[in-house]
């Protein structure tokens, strides 16, 4: 699930890493300026994932994130964050935990981008460019964490229009998940309600108060 929560984070972020390639860089650098200057974001993608000697699996979803403020939603899960509390539901569990959202451990949330664009300049990866065709460009990123669940990340950019437009990524089990990007809204305001669960229309719902 790490894996995963990783993979979307970049989704949005264009990664937090450490710098060795300056063309690489000066793509990161006009998208993390884009994307920390819009008020909010909404993106559309096929979300497939696919583990050794085992049929690929593509999952329609969606994320929302205005400030602090988020929403990921497929048929697997569920996630929405106010800004306080954090409510995941997983769905053939019919079950939905809370915990508080702790602002140390927003790294472990995948819909947290605009705040973890803050950490751009640390040194969680080391990145290169991989590809460039015109002007579509692929950025290649390794953990520096030798004890990380994945071994790289790929992203692929429209540098025209400095957008995200697809990621790969390759797990050290030999799994992979590609993150194809169909549709994105900008600047749109949200209702507050949209960013919290609403037990009402799970009926039945399990809930797993985690909250200290």
């Amino acid at each position: 699930m790490r894996f995963l929560l990783t993979i979307c984070s970049i989704l949005l972020i264009a990664g937090s890493a450490v710098s060795q390639d300056r063309k690489a860089k000066k793509i990161l650098d006009k998208l993390s300026s884009r994307y920390t200057s819009l008020s909010s974001i909404s993106i559309d993608f096929d979300l497939t994932i696919q583990y050794p000697d085992e049929e690929a699996f593509t999952y329609p979803s969606s994320v929302i994130q205005q400030g602090d403020k988020f929403v990921f939603t497929n048929d697997e899960h569920e996630y929405y964050g106010n800004g306080e509390e954090i409510w995941i539901y997983i769905a053939d569990q019919n079950e939905v935990q809370i915990n508080d959202f702790e602002e140390d451990e927003s790294e472990d949330y995948f819909i947290t981008p605009m705040d973890l664009l803050n950490q751009y300049k640390n040194d969680q990866f080391k990145y290169r460019m991989y590809n460039e065709q015109g002007n579509t460009k692929t950025i290649e990123f390794i953990p520096t964490d030798d004890f990380a669940d994945y071994s790289k990340f790929r992203i692929t950019v429209n540098e025209k229009k400095s957008e995200i437009s697809y990621i790969e990524g390759f797990g050290k089990d030999g799994s992979k998940i590609d993150v194809d990007i169909s549709k994105v809204v900008e600047n749109q305001t949200y209702a507050d309600s949209l960013f919290e669960f609403d037990k009402s229309k799970y009926p039945g719902v399990r809930v797993e108060d985690l909250r200290l």
